[in-house]
């Protein structure tokens, strides 16, 4: 039986996930590292060199960008944001598909936040009238 693949993320989820760009990341979900050759002088010549001779040896391994290498962070971990492992497909078709749950879940959560954050702001106003006439 084949695993059906999945589609790439979506550029919307994708620009959701992107925080930062950088010379060389590990992708935590597959152990590939990506690097460019984009900046020499800021990665520094010998690190260069062994990120090219790997990538000679092992491309599926070590990736060759043309630019900085786009990522973010999901569930804790470095996610390069187009990584052939596509493991970012795995969340983006995860939150879709559930999302009446987690649309329902965040109002119930952010209304509960807000009753909380309303209690506390009442609290603090009778804390700092106490101080005033207090002085």
């Amino acid at each position: 039986m084949s695993k059906k693949q999945l589609s790439p993320p979506s550029d919307e989820f994708k620009s959701a996930v992107l925080d930062t760009s950088s010379l060389v990341v590990d992708c935590q979900f597959c152990g590939r590292t990506h690097f460019t050759d984009e900046f020499p002088n800021e990665l520094g010549e010998s690190e260069l060199k062994q990120l090219m001779k790997q990538h000679k040896k092992d491309p599926d391994k070590y990736v060759l960008h043309e630019d900085c290498v786009k990522w973010g962070m999901m569930d804790g971990k470095q996610a390069v944001v187009d990584c052939q492992c596509n493991y970012l497909a795995k969340y983006e078709c995860f939150i879709w598909h559930h999302r009446y749950v987690i649309s329902e879940y965040l109002l119930e959560r952010t209304k509960n936040n807000k009753d909380i954050a309303d209690r506390e702001s009442k609290l603090v106003e009778k804390v700092n009238s106490s101080i005033n006439l207090s002085k």
